[in-house]
């Protein structure tokens, strides 16, 4: 099969990102939909490019993460990690944000799983390079994933510094969504920190 049917077939069966809330509860379907992947990353007779494999193992990793089975789900972030090199090399902008995707997806599963400390390295490295191509939406993003980190490791002040510098990037692209997020995060962190006032603070920006 040519590369272009492989994507033709993978994107409109899976369509992943696009679909990720319709799929939310209905895990029986994201097993089927992980395993047409799998078998597409498999299958010697598709001629698959490195950006589009990593794609494809991505999806498959955050299917995998999303259906809680956390050792397939590194197994496929992993094997897209190894090949960080030939994507950023080979594949420029489009490739590190491959490789951000992967890192963060990475982040997402060692969280959950209690790794902090290997959450918050990728996390870290994924903003670094979202920040490197100009990728602000995907940075402010990663920034809110670190104070994330921060907020369970104990580390508030750490926490609200990286929720205050995701909400300037929101604010400045006018994502009021995405900033009403951060501030709530925020005065949550505030809050638990037992510093009222500039919890409430944070609270009537996010209803300004």
């Amino acid at each position: 099969m040519e590369e272009a049917g492989a994507k033709e077939r993978f994107f409109t069966v899976l369509s992943f990102s696009a679909r990720q809330k319709e799929y939310r509860g209905l895990v029986g379907d994201l097993y089927d939909e992980l395993g047409i992947a799998e078998e597409l990353l498999e299958d010697e007779s598709v001629a698959l490019n490195g950006l589009t494999r990593a794609i494809v193992g991505i999806e498959c990793g955050l299917m995998g993460a999303e259906t809680g089975q956390v050792d397939r789900a590194v197994s496929h972030f992993r094997s897209v990690l190894n090949g960080a090199s030939e994507l950023e090399e080979g594949w420029g902008e489009e490739g590190t944000k491959a490789l951000c995707r992967a890192l963060s997806g990475m982040g997402i599963v060692l969280r959950r799983t209690g790794n902090l400390e290997e959450a918050l390295k990728a996390f870290s490295l994924s903003c670094k390079k979202c920040g490197e191509i100009g990728d602000r939406v995907s940075e402010a993003g990663e920034l809110s994933n670190i104070a994330n980190v921060y907020h369970d490791m104990g580390q508030l002040e750490r926490a609200v510094t990286c929720y205050r510098s995701s909400f300037l990037i929101a604010v400045d692209l006018k994502d009021s969504f995405a900033a009403t997020i951060t501030l709530t995060n925020m005065g949550a962190t505030y809050a638990k920190m037992g510093e009222l006032d500039e919890a409430l603070k944070a609270l009537n920006r996010q209803e300004k």
